[in-house]
């Protein structure tokens, strides 16, 4: 009983970790990440940021993020 009983739980452990990350790459492999290419200075703010890479260049959207630099923007990207 016992054997089985520990048999079950390594079973649904694994499971749920093959779940997890099956989960974790489709996002990462749907959306990917570059600087503005249009975006000039530094990026305040990220609703300013999101209409350019939208109307701009044809991103999903946009947001602020730091960078070695400060903050720039980021358009995102289906890959």
């Amino acid at each position: 009983m016992a054997k089985s009983s520990c048999t079950l739980v390594a079973l649904l452990c694994l499971y749920f970790l093959l779940l997890s990350s099956t989960n974790l790459k489709a996002v990462e492999a749907g959306v990917c990440q570059r600087y503005s290419g249009s975006w000039e200075g530094v990026c305040i703010f990220s609703s300013n940021c999101n209409t350019q890479c939208i109307e701009r260049e044809s991103a999903k959207y946009g947001a602020c993020h730091r960078d070695d630099n400060g903050l720039a923007c980021f358009c995102y990207f289906d890959c």
